[in-house]
């Protein structure tokens, strides 16, 4: 067992006292001088569910692969929405991306789109990689 001198005991309770202010210090809301602020992002949702195609990737005549799709808006509120297409071969090699902006669509309101690419490519399909609202 060990025994303690007095000097031993306040040397341990100080260290005590400085590891829990430390810690304290570290978990508080305050910042220290000179650090940055919390950044606030705002993420795009995703509206994927929301856009579907009509019909299916063609080629047309001045050879460019086309996929037309509608919208349909399932919010409250007006929004625009984004859709990112990836045109690819046979093997998922993306051989061209397009990116389609439809402006804003009212509440319940449906919107068409459409999107062409890979010119004089062969046996491209058309995929939607992603969509999304502001």
């Amino acid at each position: 067992m060990r025994t303690l001198s007095r000097r031993g005991a306040v040397f341990d309770a100080g260290l005590v006292l400085a590891v829990a202010a430390t810690l304290a210090a570290c978990s508080s809301g305050s910042r220290r001088p000179g650090s940055l602020p919390p950044t606030t992002t705002s993420i795009p949702a995703n509206a994927r569910e929301d856009v579907t195609t009509v019909g299916s990737c063609s080629r047309d005549a001045a050879g460019l692969w086309v996929l037309d799709g509608a919208v349909k808006n399932r919010s409250d509120k007006r929004q625009s929405y984004t859709i990112i297409v990836d045109f690819t071969d046979v093997a998922a090699t993306v051989e061209d991306t397009k990116t389609v902006s439809v402006p804003p669509v009212s509440p319940g309101g449906i919107a068409t789109w459409s999107v062409s690419g890979a010119a004089g490519q062969e046996g491209i399909r058309c995929v939607i990689r992603t969509a999304r609202t502001p």
